[in-house]
């Protein structure tokens, strides 16, 4: 292992550049977006003639059926408001054809959430989807082909879910898939690569079980390949999966209750399995940082588990892939884990996250440090997030950033967007 980095200066430097963070306030509807053009091409409808009214009186002597329908159409989708976003965490913030996804996680009472929520624009309106069929959090979700890929989770009675459920985005309407192999299944991590989605590791009846197995399923065929591929030296759950090229790089997570060091390297072209160095942080909830034009990846953070005394860590790891060990960077000017992360402007952000404060309590944090890859350098952010709150969902849509929902003590609803100036 390379020699361990001087430790930095906590009192900065401050980032520039950046812009600020803004609360959005957003209304939520129960039907889809009205169009400003008729459902029916090239008729539209009649503007001043509401049937529903008894003031319009008899329709115009001139109407078309074509008009007629389109009048129809046209009133059925006005929008009935059902407030604003509601709070959420452990769901999936995801963006699918220029839109915006939020479906699953749990709500304010900790019960598991069976709703979905679409957007074209963030920033203003939010529109309630229908709903699938199996309430969970905490699931894996893949986008194909115009499509989303709902896989296990935690659901009602707070047990695996091996459900698999298909959203088709444009007739906006619920399939069921073949269910992952075996009774129950959670903390399975997916990865898309070469149009199969491959789950690795995972726990079935209870954290006692974990898996240390590989498996495929085909989207377009509907079906799993649970033989042939090789088994991972850890049975482990709550992995962190980094994809370079061909090869998938397989750390942390959970074997049982503990924190798992374990690195290892799949081959999808060879089908094996590689041991690599141990990662030098035994801890859980850490993040990954990876950029595509990038030799490496880099994982930080965490927390120690189990541990009587709380201890968030401020540590970062760089994997050198060709050389096969570990570097150690800079650390975070403040110990955190489950934070979000966002690769924005070609820099990482760390947002929020759980903190231990002065008396060694567990508190959330609103703020935001970013790492320069190049200068290995983190700054500093001077605007803090509006929200303290760890496991927020993010996401860079048209070149915004925004963080939604998480944890700040009890679920929150909170919207947020990050102003570049």
């Amino acid at each position: 292992m390379a020699s361990k980095k001087d430790k930095k200066d906590k009192s900065g430097p401050f980032i520039t550049g950046f812009g600020s963070w803004k609360a959005v306030t957003t209304a939520l509807h129960n039907r889809l977006p009205s169009n400003k053009e008729s459902m029916v091409p090239g008729v539209e409808p009649i503007p001043d003639w509401d049937p529903t009214s008894e003031s319009s009186g008899p329709p115009p002597d001139t109407i078309t059926p074509q008009q007629l329908q389109a009048t129809m159409e046209h009133l059925a989708k006005k929008d009935e408001e059902l407030g604003c976003l509601p709070p959420r965490v452990y769901g999936s913030l995801l963006e699918c054809n220029d839109k915006v996804y939020m479906l699953g996680g749990t709500d304010i009472t900790g019960q598991p959430l069976n709703t979905l929520f679409m957007s074209e624009d963030p920033l203003s309106d939010w529109y309630q989807l229908p709903p699938f069929k199996a309430p969970k959090a905490g699931m894996s979700t893949h986008v194909v082909d115009g499509k989303i890929f709902i896989f296990g989770g935690s659901n009602i009675k707070q047990a695996g879910d091996n459900s698999v459920e298909i959203f088709d985005t444009q007739s906006q309407t619920w399939t069921q898939g073949k269910t992952i192999p075996g009774d129950t299944f959670t903390g399975g991590r997916t990865v898309l690569h070469n149009g199969l989605i491959y789950l690795i590791g995972g726990i079935r009846d209870g954290v006692s079980s974990c898996l240390n197995t590989i498996m495929s399923y085909n989207p377009e065929t509907d079906t799993w390949k649970l033989g042939g591929y090789p088994e991972m030296n850890y049975y482990r759950y709550a992995a962190t999966l980094v994809l370079k090229n061909n090869l998938l790089y397989i750390s942390g997570g959970r074997e049982g209750k503990l924190a798992c060091d374990g690195v290892e390297c799949f081959s999808f072209d060879d089908n094996k399995i590689t041991q690599l160095a141990t990662y030098p942080s035994k801890k859980v909830f850490y993040q990954e940082f990876n950029r595509p034009q990038d030799q490496d990846f880099y994982l930080f953070g965490g927390m120690d588990y189990p541990s009587t005394s709380p201890n968030a860590a401020s540590e970062m790891y760089r994997y050198d892939i060709r050389g096969n060990e570990w570097e150690q960077m800079p650390d975070m000017h403040m110990g955190r884990a489950d934070m979000g992360v966002a690769c924005f402007k070609d820099k990482l952000m760390a947002i929020g996250g759980v903190t231990v404060n002065a008396r060694q309590q567990v508190e959330p944090t609103n703020q935001i440090e970013v790492f320069s890859p190049e200068e290995r350098i983190w700054y500093k952010f001077k605007n803090t997030m509006p929200t303290p709150r760890f496991s927020p969902h993010v996401l860079e849509h048209k070149h915004k950033l925004f963080v939604y929902g998480g944890f700040g003590g009890k679920p929150t609803g909170a919207l947020e967007k990050l102003e570049v100036h």
